[in-house]
């Protein structure tokens, strides 16, 4: 008997992106249905890069969501007011699935309060 693995057929739905502060941008998602996702879904792959601001056109980064059953992460470590452009994956033994479409998210800019 020959067991086949075989990657997601679908993306994670409703990637939501907001800036918490001027370094972190919390992520959401939900799951792929159940028909689509071809075995045991072993975690996510968030992906993302600056595309304006102080550090346009990085390289794209990865976190690694290693649960299956979590649909959020928190980027942590982010530059000042840059804007981000954020997708995700699921994967599964075989391999990773498709991505989503793509989402964008400034981080916000430091003030400094000034007391009169």
């Amino acid at each position: 008997m020959n067991i086949f693995f075989i990657e997601p057929d679908a993306s994670p739905q409703n990637l939501t992106v907001n800036a918490t502060s001027s370094t972190t941008i919390n992520c959401s998602w939900d799951g792929i249905e159940k028909t689509k996702q071809n075995g045991k879904i072993l975690g996510y792959k968030v992906f993302y890069k600056a595309t304006e601001g102080y550090r346009n056109n990085t390289d794209e980064q990865m976190e690694k969501v290693s649960d299956g059953g979590s649909y959020r992460t928190v980027l942590k470590n982010l530059d000042k007011y840059v804007k981000y452009e954020v997708r995700i994956l699921a994967y599964t033994r075989a391999g990773d699935g498709t991505n989503s479409s793509k989402e964008t998210a400034w981080t916000f800019e430091d003030s400094e309060l000034f007391i009169l």
